[in-house]
């Protein structure tokens, strides 16, 4: 199995356990806190985990595709899909501001976290070779 696919399931996983806890979390306080949007959230990280997956892909059969251009675009295009998303949600679903913000920082943060622990595994393969 290549790097991409499996730095994909490891994120995809990881989100999807965390869109069940946070699921059954507001099942729990109850549903008048669930936000409309809430899956919107979960699918935009998996696409962009996937994004990601090919990113890997790429950067392990062509070396010099992984410059810092590429990097700081990807990066660019994330935040500034991320935040488009935030804001519309955001204008939508008024009454449920304060959770959908809560949980698009709490996806975010640890779709940032994956995504900075692979590409500097990956960048410090293009300087070791």
């Amino acid at each position: 199995m290549n790097k991409g696919l499996v730095t994909f399931f490891r994120v995809a996983g990881t989100l999807s356990v965390v869109t069940v806890i946070v699921y059954l979390l507001f099942l729990g306080f109850g549903v008048n806190y669930y936000p409309d949007f809430f899956l919107v959230i979960p699918v935009y990280f998996v696409l962009v985990a996937a994004l990601l997956a090919y990113l890997v892909n790429k950067a392990e059969k062509n070396r010099n595709f992984l410059s810092l251009t590429v990097m700081l675009g990807f990066r660019f295009l994330i935040v500034f899909v991320a935040l488009l998303i935030l804001f519309v949600g955001m204008f939508f679903d008024r009454q449920h501001v304060l959770s959908y913000a809560g949980i698009f920082v709490l996806y975010y943060i640890l779709f940032s976290v994956f995504e900075t622990r692979t590409l500097v595994k990956l960048n410090k393969k293009n300087d070791t070779k």
